[in-house]
């Protein structure tokens, strides 16, 4: 069964983007439902730090540190997911991951039938 619940821990923001990428990763690597890659692509600007597929449902979630704001390439390339049925977000906390996660399950039951 996916992991979803949240703790005060999932709310936690850092000064640092790379706590919150760890943090996250661990999390994505014990859900049984999710493949994801960790993006790393210093060729072309924009593209979320992480690409998950939940049930069929593209997410990309762009991570940012307590004070970071994301680029215009990583606004575009969300805004692109979005308009192409996927879901995607600006994170600043393991929760806020979370809950993309939970909307690619509920549409990806929806598709399915199951439950």
């Amino acid at each position: 069964m996916p992991t979803s619940s949240r703790s005060s821990s999932d709310q936690k923001t850092y000064a640092l983007e790379a706590g919150l990428t760890k943090q996250v990763k661990e999390w994505l690597e014990i859900q049984p439902d999710i493949h994801f890659y960790k993006a790393s692509d210093r060729y072309h600007k924009g593209i979320s730090d992480f690409i998950i597929c939940v049930g069929g449902i593209f997410v990309a979630a762009e991570l940012k540190a307590e004070d970071g704001e994301e680029s215009a390439q990583q606004r575009l390339f969300i805004l692109q997911t979005k308009r192409a049925g996927g879901i995607g977000g600006v994170c600043y906390t393991l929760a806020q991951v979370k809950v993309l996660v939970e909307e690619a399950r509920r549409r990806a039951c929806g598709m399915t039938g199951n439950v």
